[in-house]
């Protein structure tokens, strides 16, 4: 009985310190709706960001054998960065951090990848049939604009005839916007100006219920 106790505390600790030595300066990363064809949102949440110069997001496809980099935006306690909607495809993409110190030394997160420990994955969900009925003219994957000029416009032309417009539900960011839409036909438009200030931070991620 002893010496099954012992082990158990043992695997414990071990746990434990694998868990601890994950980084010292990234707590977690927050990651947003990952579905094919669609931005991807993250946010890093870090630690003693003082330290740290830059941090750069290594992103790849499942199949592909090299990584691309993107420099993360930093904020007081945390860093974001949007993979862009070309790079979302099912399965999966990997991903890891590379922070760069002012001490000029660079850690990865999770800790070693440079040395062989495997990055992170994000799960990619693939487009639904609703998806392929409800098409999103405009903006354009990927496209930048401006907070009060963004128009967004979704068509529902395709959609079979028991879909009651009426009844959507939109959202921004989880928050529900619906009030602020223009229901004209077949389409739906929500123009920026129209649009609380509150979701115009980080990445977005747009659902139609």
């Amino acid at each position: 009985m002893k010496k099954i106790f012992t082990s158990f505390f043992l695997v414990v600790i071990l746990s434990s310190s694998l868990i601890a030595q994950i980084s010292n300066y990234v707590s977690n990363v927050k990651i947003g709706d990952a579905k094919e064809k669609n931005p991807i949102s993250l946010v890093a949440e870090l630690i003693s960001s003082e330290v740290i110069s830059n941090i750069n997001i290594a992103y790849k496809q499942f199949g592909v054998s090299e990584f691309t980099k993107l420099e993360m935006v930093m904020g007081a306690n945390t860093a974001t960065a949007t993979i862009p909607a070309d790079a979302v495809q099912p399965p999966y993409l990997e991903y890891y951090l590379i922070l760069n110190l002012k001490d000029g030394t660079t850690q990865t997160y999770p800790l070693n990848v440079d040395q062989g420990v495997s990055p992170l994955q994000i799960s990619v969900s693939g487009v639904s049939q609703k998806d392929k009925e409800i098409l999103l003219l405009s903006p354009a994957p990927g496209e930048t604009v401006v907070d009060d000029e963004q128009l967004i416009s979704i068509s529902f032309v395709k959609a079979p005839e028991n879909v009651d417009m009426s009844k959507t539900k939109i959202r921004i960011n989880n928050q529900d916007v619906t009030s602020s839409a223009l229901f004209a036909g077949d389409v739906i438009i929500l123009s920026g100006e129209n649009l609380p200030k509150s979701i115009f931070s980080g990445g977005r991620s747009l659902s139609i219920d």
